[in-house]
């Protein structure tokens, strides 16, 4: 009989840097439309994370690399170097709980 492989997986909780760093600038642009127009200005915000535009009614893309593009760039470096094995190597050196 051939033998379990072992498993990596540990019960600790993990903070994953890359994405919460895509999510800064989206954060950044919330608390300046936030003071720029209180609740109709976050209607800005909006646009950075989706294409669509409700004060023009047309679909865009000058807006998107304030929220979207940032946080899909946070996705693809945390799924790479889980990938290459980064976020492992950081664990077996015993760093608290951040991964990239």
């Amino acid at each position: 009989m051939a033998k379990k492989m072992k498993k990596r997986r540990h019960n600790k909780r993990t903070i994953p840097v890359a994405v919460v760093l895509g999510f800064l600038p989206l954060a950044t642009t919330a608390i300046s439309d936030f003071q720029a127009g209180g609740i109709n200005g976050l209607r800005n915000t909006a646009t950075a994370v989706i294409p669509y535009s409700p004060a023009n009614r047309r679909f865009t893309t000058a807006r998107l690399h304030l929220g979207l593009y940032p946080i899909l760039a946070g996705f693809l470096v945390h799924k790479l170097a889980g990938m290459i094995g980064i976020n492992r190597a950081i664990a077996s050196a015993g760093e608290p709980p951040l991964r990239l």
